[in-house]
């Protein structure tokens, strides 16, 4: 009978721990490049999707709010914006509260686009668990999905959330928005 992590050694466990790690990075790595792709297809960076299906998803923000939300620079997330903008997808409307601020919302364009991907994104990737994993891997799926979020959003120890944004927007940008 095999034994369960918590019954491993330690230096076991913390293996164990780096191979899940790189086979997680690696899975990962490739999923990305297939949403960059998608994005592509469309004309549009995969920074400009993200914030597109966050405001589909959530509702109108300030510039402010999608950076850290994006963990990106508020600079970064500005040029992302205005890509959206003039894409006809969103627009900046003025706080009734604060007229001195922003706020981003879809257009009704950018409201049929952000259903149509997420109808479509969904829908493929629910495709996938179905036909690639038994019942047993696709309940694996599921409970994993939560914690792959909590992992997303943590941020790093021994980096404020703003320094972590910092290093986020770096490496997000790098490559997508040229």
């Amino acid at each position: 009978m095999a034994l369960k992590n918590e019954q491993l050694p330690e230096s076991l466990l913390l293996e164990s721990l780096r191979e899940s790690a790189a086979d997680l990075q690696e899975a990962l790595s490739l999923l990305i490049r297939q949403l960059r792709h998608a994005c592509s297809m469309d004309g549009m960076t995969l920074s400009q999707v993200n914030v597109l299906q966050r405001l589909g998803r959530e509702g109108s923000r300030t510039c402010t709010d999608l950076a850290r939300l994006e963990k990106v620079t508020r600079q970064s997330m500005s040029v992302t914006v205005k890509g959206l903008i003039r894409a006809g997808l969103a627009e900046r409307r003025r706080s009734s509260c604060d007229r001195r601020q922003y706020f981003i919302a879809l257009t009704d364009r950018g409201m049929r686009y952000f259903d149509e991907r997420d109808r479509s994104d969904r829908g493929h990737l629910t495709q996938l668990i179905a036909e690639r994993l038994d019942a047993h891997e696709q309940k694996a799926v599921t409970r994993t999905a939560a914690l792959l979020v909590r992992l997303a959003e943590a941020t790093p120890p021994g980096r404020s959330p703003e320094h972590s944004a910092r290093g986020s927007e770096t490496r997000r940008t790098g490559d997508e928005d040229r």
